[in-house]
Formats: structure tokens, sequence, C-alpha cells
């Protein structure tokens, strides 16, 4: 296998208010800077420990797997995030993710840096990138009623950006170092806000990174 680049530079994406800029095809968004050459060994190391960051599940039989955020808040189900989706081949794209009691139906992503904005194409629902359901999860409602169940209904929304637009977000959150990065899920009749953690921003970094190291496998 060759050596590979790898890093994150700092620095902004360029974009118009209202509209996503021109970028790279989704193989170069973690081509973003270089720090050091590393070599085979090394790289199988560092791939290794990125996957740590993240929730890694297998999918098919060929040894495939994709990254995804793990979920921060251990017994509950409510999700409201966007997210860096990694594939076992190097594929990097975009993903929102709301999960509540009540829909909010959003169809595209603002993301706001200052006075820079970027936003996805708004995807209908027909769209096998978006995807709405409902879970309903049983749970116990504690020792005073342990024969009692209580069935908790919640709505699911997730899509996946795929094109050139949800590239530019993780490129200008790659970059964004310490500046303030914020979310808005929109499209629906409701939307959401959300400002980026400092550990939601790394781990859109490392994703670029762990992107980076897996196209350079053979």
């Amino acid at each position: 296998m060759p050596a590979l680049l790898v890093g994150c530079a700092s620095g902004g994406a360029t974009s118009s208010a209202g509209g996503a800029p021109a970028v790279a095809p989704a193989a170069a968004t973690a081509n973003v800077g270089v720090e050091r050459t590393l070599n085979a060994q090394e790289a199988a190391a560092r791939i290794a420990q990125l996957k740590r960051s993240f929730d890694c599940v297998s999918v098919g039989t060929a040894g495939d797997f994709v990254c995804s955020m793990k979920d921060g808040v251990v017994g509950s189900l409510v999700r409201k995030r966007i997210e860096p989706v990694v594939t076992s081949r190097g594929t990097l794209f975009l993903r929102s993710i709301y999960r509540d009691r009540d829909w909010i139906y959003h169809d595209h992503v603002i993301v706001r840096m200052g006075d820079e904005e970027l936003r996805t194409t708004p995807l209908p629902a027909t769209s096998r990138d978006v995807s709405r359901r409902t879970i309903q999860r049983t749970s116990s409602l504690g020792e005073r009623n342990r024969n009692r169940r209580q069935d908790d209904d919640y709505v699911s929304e997730a899509v996946s950006y795929r094109g050139n637009d949800g590239d530019a977000i993780i490129r200008a959150i790659v970059r964004a170092g310490s500046a303030n990065v914020t979310m808005q899920l929109a499209g629906g009749p409701r939307v959401f806000d959300k400002t980026l953690s400092d550990d939601e921003k790394r781990l859109f970094r490392e994703a670029a990174e762990l992107a980076t190291l897996l196209r350079g496998q053979p």
C-alpha cells in the first residue's frame, strides 16, 4: 500500500449566503491538508484507533462496515444532530438525524459560521436518502411499578446528503477550528437549531481523516 497523506488544515470554506458553493467531489473531502506521511503499518494502526471514536457496524458479508457518531445519551432515544458517515471503502457523506416525540419533517440542513452560511439542497420525501419512521420502545417504570410497562412512541427522521453541498458542510466543519458552528434542520413546519460541541467538531475531523486512510488501503 502506498504511503498516505493525512491531516486537516485550518481555514474556511468559500460560500455565498443562501447557497452552497461548488466544491470537490466526495472523494476529496478529507484531503484538506497534510501533516505527515504514514506507512502501511502506521495507517492500519491509526484506522483502528479512529474507528474506536465511532459506532462502526458491519454490513454485508465482505467485511464492509459503516461508521457514524456514537449515541451520547444512554437510555434515551432522543437524537438531534448532523453527523459524518464513513464507509469501509472511504466514502464520506453528511447525515442529519432527528428523533423525538413529534415530527418536524426536515429535508435539508443549514450550517452557519459567523457570516458564512452553507445549506444542502432539499430532498423530496420519496428520495431513498430520506427516512421517516416511528419507533416504539417498551420500558420499565421502576421498582414500584415493576409489573407495569409503558410503550414510548418516537418519530425518527434521517436524511443523507451525498452531493457536493453535503461535502461543503463537512469541509467547513473540519476547517472550523475553534469557531462557533451552528446547525439547523429545516424544511418542515418547525425547525431545530443547535450549536455543535467541540467533541462533535473533533469527530468531523476524525471522520475525514478516517475516510482518507480507508481510501488508501489496497
